[in-house]
């Protein structure tokens, strides 16, 4: 009876020893699940966080626009102040698009040829209003017309260009400038903007439309040396399809 019931009371101890094992297992399991889904909350929360705090950054960024005087462009800041000086590249172009009717379908094309209009283009110490200055000659941007307007005319009325167009069912030809602006914003973060005229554009086509440049054949650019002959000859033989 005394066997008996010792084997009985080790019987209990074993089935207590598996329950206090299960019931530690079950704490672990239900344990892990919480911490798990406090985990989760905390990244939803900093998520959330980073979110509202990328707004707030974008609310307290620079605003720029540009505007073209009779002898120079100025880059202004309406938005809120830098927190220093920006830094600036800025190319002067003659930009063609042409869309043309070919064997495979409608295509867009792309040529741009550098011109050297600007003369010692400088940063403002200013943080708003005007923040950078490019000066130019007032003939030089009325000659840049004239080019422009010439070459359009020369595209649109193209029979006797060598070689043969395929018939342009659109041609856009202006004076373009590529423009790409480092600031630094209240937040202490640097940023690069790229800019089409005063169109924003991405890095990738900045540097698509950069490459086009650089990709004309080596010359001199100035107004007063530019060849028109030289520039539709160029057209004609380095398009690039606008892709973008």
């Amino acid at each position: 009876m005394s066997m008996f019931l010792n084997m009985t009371l080790s019987t209990w101890g074993d089935i207590g020893n598996i329950i206090l094992g299960i019931s530690s297992l079950f704490t672990a399991i239900v344990t892990a699940i919480v911490l798990c889904k406090q985990h989760k909350l905390q990244q939803k929360q900093h998520k959330l966080e980073q979110e509202k705090l990328k707004i707030q950054q974008m609310e307290h960024q620079p605003l720029f626009f540009f505007k073209r005087g009779k002898d120079h462009l100025a880059i202004c800041n309406s938005g809120t102040k830098l927190n220093r000086p920006i830094e600036f590249t800025i190319g002067s172009m003659i930009y063609v698009q042409s869309s043309m009717f070919l064997p495979d379908g409608l295509k867009n094309f792309v040529y741009c040829c550098p011109i050297n209009i600007y003369k010692d283009c400088r940063c403002q110490e200013e943080l708003d209003g005007v923040v950078a200055k490019c000066p130019f000659v007032e003939e030089d941007r009325t000659k840049l017309h004239d080019i422009t307007s010439k070459i359009w005319n020369s595209l649109v009325h193209s029979e006797k260009l060598i070689p043969k167009l395929p018939y342009m069912t659109s041609v856009i030809v202006r004076e373009s400038d590529l423009i790409a602006i480092k600031y630094q914003d209240v937040y202490h973060i640097d940023h690069t903007v790229y800019y089409l005229d005063s169109s924003p554009i991405s890095e990738e086509t900045y540097n698509k439309l950069d490459k086009i440049r650089q990709s004309v054949p080596a010359g001199i650019y100035s107004v007063d040396k530019v060849n028109l002959n030289n520039i539709l000859g160029g057209i004609l033989q380095f398009r690039f399809e606008k892709t973008w």
